[in-house]
């Protein structure tokens, strides 16, 4: 635990971050990460922001506290909390059909079949509609492709020009999101979980029921009333210097990553392809005031963003026993207790009961407990990330462990 050494009216916390230091240089010092970016809030301040080695290992850039990391599905959070706005404004319930909104969607098939030789499927009608609330929880049939290698859909959706995720290409929400809705399912909706391109729709349906680009919303619900100056779909003027950028390890080499799956040139060129499911940029410290709201209830700064009852849908577990040892709010994974008969162990996972926690595609991480008021944020940049490494886990723990209980 941290040795706590009274400094007028605070303490330090020496002890709990020296431990947090020597893990994070022993990973470096084995050539595990490069480096990574560090954010602890407990109670409303900022106790621990420290960046630690190289974001460009070649060039010998370290990394600094406001540098700018792809967020990739940490933007899932975002978008569903705009959502949630429209929902409290009575614009759309949790319960409504997306095919009321997006007529695409009404003719749903779920598939049968899949010949790998020419990409051909046969699919069967859909029992279920797509609401709102199986997008918010990844119950609607939508899965990823490329992104989350499912061959079978990988071929499907490149076939039929999808554009998943980090692409530089003026590509309008409204084209790609009728050209998925036109393709099968994984499965009927609400019958099973698989994470994927749901939360796109989610960013689409707030452009046509707000009227707004998905940009432009969240700039003026969120990003502006949280002071999240540093929070963004693309990055222009001087910011883009502070992007820093995705590395891999090549024989023991750390080198920027040239892309394959996605441009490297996301966010820096483009201005139309917005993402909801994994499209924004941003700093730890600007992200963390979007995850102080949630721990205030709703509020930030005096100000309400969003009523606290949604803050309580958003710890509270929404798929039921779809899967076994994993929870989901409306918004990203929540430790639980579970139901009977079906334990969430969460493994990896350190919190109390109504923390959410979620990862990002090139390894940002965040958990937030309201009831400990407790947020961190761990943000890397890499090629390929293993999310519950045992350094990632011991990591966690210490964290969690130490700095919990501090007043």
């Amino acid at each position: 635990m941290f040795k706590k050494e009274n400094i007028g009216n605070d303490y330090s916390i020496v002890d709990g971050i020296s431990k947090i230091d020597e893990l994070v240089r022993a990973e470096m010092n084995i050539n595990n990460i490069p480096g990574l970016v560090i954010l602890i809030k407990k109670n409303n301040k900022i106790i621990h922001h420290k960046s630690y080695g190289y974001s460009n290992v070649n060039k010998k850039i370290k990394f600094k506290n406001n540098d700018i990391f792809r967020i990739a599905s940490l933007t899932k959070i975002i978008t569903s909390v705009a959502v949630l706005q429209l929902v409290e404004d009575g614009k759309i319930s949790l319960s409504d059909p997306v095919e009321d909104f997006i007529p695409e969607f009404k003719n749903l098939t779920v598939i049968e079949s899949f010949n790998p030789s020419d990409s051909s499927y046969t699919s069967r009608p859909a029992k279920n509609k797509i609401t709102l609330k199986n997008l918010l929880t990844h119950t609607s049939g939508l899965t990823y492709g490329v992104s989350d290698n499912i061959p079978i859909f990988s071929e499907i959706y490149s076939k039929a020009g999808i554009v998943e995720l980090f692409s530089k290409d003026n590509i309008l929400q409204s084209k790609n999101i009728k050209k998925l809705a036109s393709l099968p399912l994984l499965f009927e909706p609400g019958e099973s979980f698989c994470y994927g391109m749901s939360t796109d729709v989610v960013g689409h349906l707030i452009e046509i029921i707000s009227g707004k680009s998905l940009s432009d919303y969240l700039k003026t619900y969120l990003f502006d009333p949280l002071d999240m100056k540093d929070t963004f779909f693309y990055i222009t003027g001087s910011k883009k210097k502070r992007l820093v950028p995705i590395q891999t390890n090549v024989d023991g080499f750390w080198k920027t990553y040239e892309g394959e799956n996605y441009s490297i040139d996301f966010p820096l060129k483009g201005k139309e392809f917005f993402s909801g499911g994994a499209g924004l940029s941003s700093t730890a410290a600007s992200f963390s005031k979007f995850l102080q709201m949630i721990n205030n209830g709703g509020v930030y700064n005096n100000k309400r963003i969003i009523s606290s009852k949604v803050i309580k849908s958003l710890k509270d577990n929404q798929i039921g026993h779809l899967v076994d040892d994993f929870s989901y709010g409306l918004a990203s994974g929540v430790i639980s207790e579970g139901l009977p008969g079906h334990p969430v162990n969460m493994t990896g996972i350190q919190g109390n009961i109504g923390s959410i926690f979620w990862y990002g595609f090139f390894g940002t991480y965040f958990l937030t407990d309201p009831s400990e008021n407790l947020i961190y944020i761990i943000y890397k940049q890499l090629e390929d990330v293993e999310h519950n490494s045992s350094f990632e886990y011991d990591l966690r723990k210490i964290i969690y462990e130490s700095i919990s209980n501090i007043n």
